[in-house]
């Protein structure tokens, strides 16, 4: 190679790497979702496939070690399921600014089965999880039907008269069901001129049963009445009207329905009506009152007494079953009148247990109120089940200086779960919460709260003149995004504070102005905001005289476009000359 074109490549080589050298460094910033993921938990990860909705789904932004992370803005994620047989979801969530995660509704159908959730967002890797639904009646025998009840069975031809007639949610082997959402059942019967009947009777959600009432129009002869709902077994009964009988000579008893659930409710399914000698129904000649009584009180209970009135044929009482499942006999008496019994058969699918989940389990220690606690009631198997009753959960937190929790939740009749909100602190930790019911065993979930990391920088001349009036910057910052609102608390020793900002900008920045007043001027500045760590830094600031003071400045050359400080050109031409030198030199010796 020429070695002239060698020293001038050389010469630019240098020039080059000069500018380089005194130029200033960018650092590149942190985009949204760069490093970061979407994590989704579902709370609970079982529910029924009961055609309802249910907020389950939570998605919480995390970095890569799975820790919380808030954005400046807010986010938008997709969510999809993979199973819409089993269910959908909404397919738009916001993630706000300033918070970690937000919440989505799954809509269930009545096919169970499994689903993947997953939530995506450009520039961030997707998160899934797995959801699963179940038949609500997933213990009980099949085939599901209705049982229609009519009381009584037997009427006396009068005009006006009128009976009960309930249509109760039954599995094969006659126990209750709960309704998980409203049953519509229509009503028919093949005579219509004996009785009257309302076109249907809806078993409301949370119900075994509906019922209605019927008149009597005064004819004699027999109605077939049918019940029907879409998805379910029909049932029949026979109504029968006939002659009204003689004097009152003994007493019936019927329970309508036949067979109630363990749900600690009254039930009004007692009748007690009149019979002749013969066994025709007949009406009371004057008041009779009926005593009551039942073989088994922890089954269930009844009113002491009741009263016929006079004109009537028959009067409805109440029942109050328990939470025990059983038999127990109704035992009926009066005056002059023969006893009768029937047989109450209390039975159903009883709550076993409680579950508590807490969905994200690793929140931000900020003071704030989240509803991220659920409370499922489960079956022996682990599977969630519908309450006969309303369900009172107590609830604990074993940490207060963590978080706190309301001391207790209801779980309406008819449903499965409720959630609950949990409040931090400012003190990072673990807690364990705690939800307790009468019967059920008592659950327990552990919950953790932590803090962000709060980085500070405090910009201000190193030295100022006795009373000069300085200004200082503070700069909040967390994972490289500056942070809003965070309090400031400005302390000054050798500084008379003239004026100070008490809380960061959107920039995260903070500003105090003050006198210089003694031999050094030390700024401590506490950082504090719900959610970060609480930091502390500091900065010195010499006292000098005025002579002392300059400002340091750096001759600098133009040179190809680049400004380069003149001590580190004269150091590149040194170095220059010395290559030059060495290659004038090894070129003298080569050619000699």
């Amino acid at each position: 190679m020429n070695c002239k074109v060698t020293i001038h490549l050389l010469l630019t080589f240098l020039v080059i790497s000069a500018a380089s050298i005194s130029s200033n460094g960018n650092v590149k910033a942190v985009e949204n979702g760069e490093g970061y993921r979407l994590a989704v938990y579902l709370s609970p990860p079982v529910i029924p496939a009961d055609g309802k909705s249910y907020r389950c789904i939570y998605v919480q932004i995390q970095d890569s070690e799975g820790r919380p992370v808030i954005l400046r803005t807010d986010l938008l994620v997709t969510l999809t399921s993979s199973n819409l047989d089993v269910g959908t979801v909404n397919n738009k969530l916001i993630i706000p600014a300033g918070d970690t995660f937000s919440t989505a509704i799954f809509n269930t159908t009545h096919k169970p089965g499994v689903t993947t959730i997953t939530a995506s967002a450009p520039g961030f890797k997707a998160g899934m999880a797995t959801l699963r639904t179940v038949n609500p009646y997933s213990n009980t025998s099949t085939p599901i039907g209705l049982r229609i009840h009519i009381t009584p069975r037997i009427f006396p031809a009068i005009k006006g008269l009128s009976g009960v007639i309930s249509v109760q949610l039954l599995s094969s082997d006659n126990t209750p069901l709960t309704a998980y959402s409203d049953i519509n059942v229509i009503i028919t019967t093949t005579n219509t001129t004996v009785i009257r009947l309302p076109e249907s009777i809806t078993i409301k959600s949370g119900a075994s049963y509906g019922s209605a009432t019927f008149k009597i129009t005064g004819r004699i002869g027999r109605a077939i009445i049918t019940a029907q709902a879409q998805g379910y077994k029909p049932d029949n009964a026979t109504v029968l009207v006939v002659k009204c009988g003689g004097e009152p000579t003994e007493l019936a008893l019927a329970l309508n329905p036949k067979n109630l659930p363990p749900d600690n409710t009254y039930h009004k399914s007692l009748i007690i009506y009149l019979l002749d000698r013969n066994g025709e129904p007949t009406i009371a000649k004057k008041d009779i009152r009926i005593y009551l009584t039942t073989s088994n009180n922890k089954v269930a209970e009844t009113e002491k007494y009741t009263v016929i009135m006079k004109g009537k044929y028959y009067t409805i009482t109440r029942i109050r079953t328990k939470l025990e499942t059983g038999t127990t006999v109704i035992t009926a008496s009066a005056q002059n009148l023969k006893t009768a019994t029937v047989n109450l058969k209390v039975k159903g699918f009883k709550p076993s247990r409680l579950k508590v989940y807490t969905a994200p389990p690793l929140i931000l220690a900020d003071g704030r109120r989240k509803n991220i606690i659920s409370i499922q009631i489960q079956d022996k198997n682990g599977l969630p089940i519908a309450s006969w009753r309303d369900i009172i959960v107590y609830l604990s937190s074993s940490s207060i200086n963590i978080g706190s929790v309301p001391s207790s939740i209801k779980i309406d009749k008819g449903e499965s779960q409720a959630t609950v909100y949990f409040t931090s602190t400012s003190n990072p930790g673990v807690t364990t919460i705690t939800a307790q019911a009468q019967g059920l065993e008592a659950a327990s979930a552990t919950l953790q709260t932590t803090v962000l990391p709060l980085n500070l920088t405090i910009e201000a001349p190193p030295t100022a003149k006795m009373n000069d009036i300085v200004k200082a910057t503070i700069k909040a910052t967390s994972r490289g995004q500056p942070i809003q609102n965070v309090t400031i608390i400005w302390m000054i020793s050798g500084g008379q504070i003239i004026n100070r900002d008490d809380s960061t900008d959107k920039n995260g920045e903070a500003t105090v102005t003050f006198k210089q007043i003694g031999k050094r001027a030390i700024i401590t500045v506490e950082a504090i905001k719900n959610g970060y760590r609480t930091t502390l830094t500091s900065k010195r600031i010499e006292t000098v005289t005025a002579g002392a003071i300059g400002v340091k400045r750096t001759l600098e050359i133009n040179l190809l476009g680049f400004k380069i400080p003149l001590l580190t050109l004269l150091v590149i031409i040194t170095a220059a000359i010395s290559v030059l030198v060495a290659i004038y030199s090894y070129a003298k010796i080569k050619t000699s």
